[in-house]
């Protein structure tokens, strides 16, 4: 690894340090301070979102098990699983408010 790989190894690190300090000096705000408000249940947006995260989930575990078909590896089937899992989650999710 030459000298400038390393710097920008090093720079890389430091933004991410930033970032989750940054990300959990907000969540700790919003738990604590009663006074403010993170969101407000709209149940058509909950439902794109959840339609949206289906669509993506399966999407990818179509891509990862086009993977598993080329190399055979376990972990690939695996992921794929895991994805179709997550989309069949998704989509219950989304569906929950309509039945109940």
């Amino acid at each position: 690894m030459s000298d400038r790989e390393s710097r920008l190894a090093l720079r890389i690190g430091e933004y991410q340090l930033v970032a989750i300090i940054l990300g959990a000096a907000v969540t700790l705000v919003i738990t604590v301070a009663p006074f403010l408000s993170y969101g407000y249940r709209n149940e058509d947006l909950h439902t794109v979102l959840e339609t949206a995260a289906s669509i993506v989930s399966g999407l990818a575990a179509y891509l990862i098990f086009g993977r598993f078909r080329r190399s055979g590896t376990l972990a690939d089937l695996a992921l794929a699983s895991a994805l179709w899992l997550l989309a069949l989650a998704n989509v219950a999710a989304a569906l929950a408010p309509v039945f109940s």
